[in-house]
């Protein structure tokens, strides 16, 4: 009787793994789960973008994407990204703020996940350019 319940357990399991397998999923995947803007001058061009990938076979919308700091604003589309496809969150960071910064990124989707993105880098001060030396006496 025992070897009869665990063979009824073991195939209800596996069906069970079959279906699911057989389940439309998203699944994100980033390109790169930091984004380095380097360093930049005060004013420069404060936009960046994300790229990431739905590796499931089922389309993946993202339900939200959020920022640790009011400095830091990401852009997203509502359309859903398709299973093969890469999607791109566009970030725009206030290159006003002077000094080095760290901030993150979440992003919610359809397929369940939270992804947390790092955004670094460091704004400098417009003075900081250098100044090409000048040869006098030649």
């Amino acid at each position: 009787m025992r070897k009869f319940l665990f063979m009824v357990i073991a195939l209800f399991g596996n069906t069970t793994a079959l279906q699911a397998q057989n389940e439309p999923s998203s699944n994100l995947v980033l390109i790169s789960n930091v984004l380095d803007y380097g360093s930049i001058l005060q004013g420069a061009n404060p936009y960046r973008s994300i790229e990431f990938k739905n590796v499931g076979n089922a389309p993946l919308v993202l339900q939200k994407v959020t920022s640790t700091c009011g400095c830091l604003v990401p852009m997203y589309g509502e359309a859903a990204i398709s299973p093969g496809n890469i999607g791109i969150i566009k970030l725009r960071y206030d290159t006003q703020h002077l000094g080095k910064f760290s901030k993150a990124i979440k992003i919610v989707s359809t397929d369940g996940q939270e992804v947390i993105v790092t955004v670094k880098g460091e704004v400098l001060p417009k003075s900081s350019e250098v100044p090409i030396p000048v040869r006098q006496g030649q």
